[in-house]
């Protein structure tokens, strides 16, 4: 059938070549940063709910979902619950710059360096008829096989030639499993449109939370709604109003810059953005229960004894 159609003789010209892959745990909650990547990443859900929003779709994820995202697509990934997934990054053509020149594959909305689209990888043939984003809810058993594929391709080593082959073969199979025609009954399972306001003003508040005087009020005036609205939108999409995910944000970072920096507690309240060093402490009290000093110390001695 693909010789007849002549699909076959354009697959001839694919390139795919295997990209960087992570494997790891996220705690329910946790919301991703905006980014866009270079290549294409396919990524399982082998356990947990989670969804991979844009500013247009909504994609919603569970354990047996399989999704394969494109290039210079603006995302973010939320966990509903605690989330495995499995990610392997790669490339259709082999010509992908950005692939092969970068330490990392993707870049995030709020990081200084800029995105260079002349690095994205090329899109697949047309006529393979692979339409993207790519999602789809797998039977218990591919999804079972899927894994098995996956976990040999993360402990697969390519160091010698045929390790190599070995190693592309798998990821071959991993495409091949992913991209295979639905089986008879199967759950077709559609993008619900997403909210352009909500999306907009996360990736303000990504890349600005830093700055002390920036308000919700601010941010909603610029997208033409009202801060009650705006906070109800961000309550729909991740659980808490926008004032709430800015703290949160301010407060990942405090975290962060008392257990790798030699900063000051009044430093790290204004690098991480709050107003004031007396507000930081009654905030950082008030959510995790110790003053910052108190944290620092502890993860100090934590790490000590590790």
């Amino acid at each position: 059938m693909l010789a007849q159609n002549g699909y076959l003789e354009r697959a001839y010209d694919l390139r795919i070549t295997p990209g960087v892959c992570w494997h790891g745990q996220w705690v329910p909650g946790r919301i991703e940063r905006n980014r866009r990547i270079y290549d294409y990443e396919l990524v399982l859900f082998s356990r947990g709910r989670g969804r991979v929003i844009s500013a247009d779709e909504v994609y919603y994820n569970c354990a047996g979902t399989v999704m394969i995202l494109p290039p210079d697509w603006i995302h973010c990934t939320i966990a509903e619950s605690e989330v495995e997934r499995w990610c392997v990054h790669f490339d259709w053509m082999g010509d992908c710059s950005g692939h092969r020149d970068r330490s990392s594959p993707f870049v995030y909305l709020d990081a200084p360096e800029p995105f260079d689209r002349r690095q994205c990888a090329a899109p697949p043939p047309e006529e393979l008829g692979i339409v993207l984003p790519f999602l789809r809810r797998l039977s218990t058993g591919e999804a079972d096989r899927l894994l098995e594929l996956l976990q040999r391709y993360f402990t697969s080593s390519s160091a010698d030639l045929p390790g190599w082959f070995r190693r592309q073969s798998l990821l071959l199979e991993i495409l091949a499993l992913t991209l295979s025609e639905p089986h008879a009954g199967e759950e077709t399972i559609q993008a619900k449109r997403g909210n352009a306001r909500f999306f907009q003003a996360k990736g303000i508040f990504d890349a600005r939370f830093t700055e002390s005087e920036l308000r919700v009020g601010t941010v909603a005036d610029q997208l033409l709604i009202t801060p009650n609205h705006l906070s109800k939108l961000f309550r729909q999409e991740v659980g808490m109003s926008a004032q709430d995910y800015l703290q949160s944000r301010r407060l990942e970072l405090a975290r962060r810059l008392l257990v790798s920096s030699q900063l000051t507690v009044a430093e790290v309240a204004h690098d991480a953005g709050f107003e004031s060093p007396n507000y930081f402490a009654r905030f950082f009290r008030r959510r995790l229960g110790l003053s910052p000093s108190e944290f620092r110390l502890h993860k100090t001695v934590e790490k000590q004894e590790s």
